[in-house]
């Protein structure tokens, strides 16, 4: 009996730290819906963007992305399209300058990757006149909405220094992989940064639809190296005192991977970043944060904490499983399996208001029945990522033809 009870003890310790992040997840929930009936303001059209898109071998889609942003509801004299022709061994730089773009071209075996290639344009658009107040960062797959550089426009206008786009998925409907993958930042893109900018926090970069004011620019060029450069780079910009700001109407979707090899490669890279990250930062941030009585810097910190959505599910399910087995054979109490019940249906309507704020189709929500199939994948790519230690290096995902 006395194992039994260290065992019951043991379940209600996991218990309640799902149920308290299930709560936080809950309350940053309730936060993004009363942000999402703010009103933005639109801009006054005077700020003047350099749009780069890094690019390496992205010869299938860079002239419709190129025409894509060209197309936006914004003074065409007051934007130019930079187009980051990164160690490719294809036509990528002719395509992008045939559709309209400035051109940079880089060759460098050694320094290879998005942040590098980032810095390298930074450094190059810095020198050039007319002078750009603004700086945005495109991925080489990606369409925007009309009103793009309008919202940004507006924010730079408030006075904010770095700004994060709505990063939305282009294909949520291809399978059901796509379709979760949409699901889940539908929360983690869209719900989480409506409550922190709700509150006045940094929302954090996704690498996708980010917006720089020059002066950050001019600072630090792009000082973040890493696989997943977007985070460290907001991290950098935290401890120096400057919060992301998130603009919801602005939104860039971009493709998901939808075959299993490439899904999988994509996520180990995603998740390793992710963990690198973890090991990396959070104590720094928690220290700064305490040290500098900083709510931003400890957010953050915080945030590194919360486990991947698959993750936190799968492991709330099996205690769920485990605690009714013990209630039904009389060995626990009801609270036990109870708390596991109540941490899913919060994380259950976190994910569902995500789906609701992003105006989703009625087959995204069908699609949720897949979710245990999508669950031991994401397992079966934790396994990967622990046996192969991560990416550590930038990987191109695979790419298949979008519109215009």
């Amino acid at each position: 009996m006395i194992l039994m009870d260290i065992l019951v003890a043991i379940l209600f310790l996991f218990a309640f730290l799902f149920a308290g992040v299930s709560l936080y997840l809950f309350g940053l929930t309730l936060a993004s819906v009363a942000a999402s009936f703010r009103k933005g303001k639109r801009g006054g059209g005077r700020t003047r963007f350099a749009v780069v898109i890094p690019a390496h071998d992205e010869a299938l889609n860079i002239e419709n992305v190129v025409k894509g942003v060209q197309g936006v509801d914004y003074p065409a004299d007051l934007f130019d399209v930079v187009v980051v022709a990164d160690n490719c061994s294809d036509d990528t730089a002719r395509r992008a300058l045939d559709a309209g773009a400035d051109v940079v071209e880089r060759e460098d075996s050694e320094r290879r990757g998005k942040g590098y290639a980032l810095d390298y344009a930074f450094k190059r658009l810095l020198e050039q006149e007319p002078r750009y107040d603004a700086f945005v960062v495109l991925d080489a797959d990606s369409l925007v909405s009309d009103n793009f550089l309008r919202e940004m426009d507006a924010a730079m206008e408030k006075g904010a220094q770095a700004v994060q786009a709505h990063y939305d998925v282009l294909n949520p409907e291809e399978n059901w992989r796509t379709a979760l993958m949409y699901t889940a930042l539908c929360a983690v893109h869209l719900v989480r940064p409506l409550a922190r900018s709700h509150f006045g926090l940094s929302v954090g970069l996704k690498g996708n639809g980010m917006c720089f004011s020059r002066e950050v620019v001019d600072r630090f060029g792009w000082n973040a190296f890493s696989v997943v450069e977007d985070m460290e780079y907001g991290f950098n910009l935290c401890l120096e005192g400057i919060a992301v700001d998130f603009a919801p109407r602005a939104k860039v979707r971009a493709q998901m991977a939808a075959g299993e090899k490439e899904s999988t490669t994509q996520r180990i890279r995603w998740e390793g970043g992710r963990q690198a990250m973890v090991r990396e930062w959070f104590s720094l941030l928690l220290w700064q944060g305490i040290k500098r009585r900083s709510i931003r810097c400890l957010d953050l910190a915080v945030d590194l904490l919360i486990p991947p959505l698959t993750k936190m599910v799968a492991a709330t399910v099996v205690l769920g499983l485990a605690a009714l087995s013990l209630f039904l054979n009389d060995l626990a109490g009801w609270p036990l399996p109870a708390l596991c019940g109540i941490s899913l249906g919060m994380q259950g309507f976190y994910v569902l208001v995500g789906l609701v704020l992003n105006r989703s189709p009625i087959r995204i929500y069908l699609a949720l029945l897949h979710a245990p199939f999508f669950i031991v994948w994401k397992m079966s790519v934790y396994r990967l990522m622990k046996r192969d230690k991560g990416v550590d290096q930038w990987v191109r995902t695979g790419r298949t033809k979008i519109g215009s």
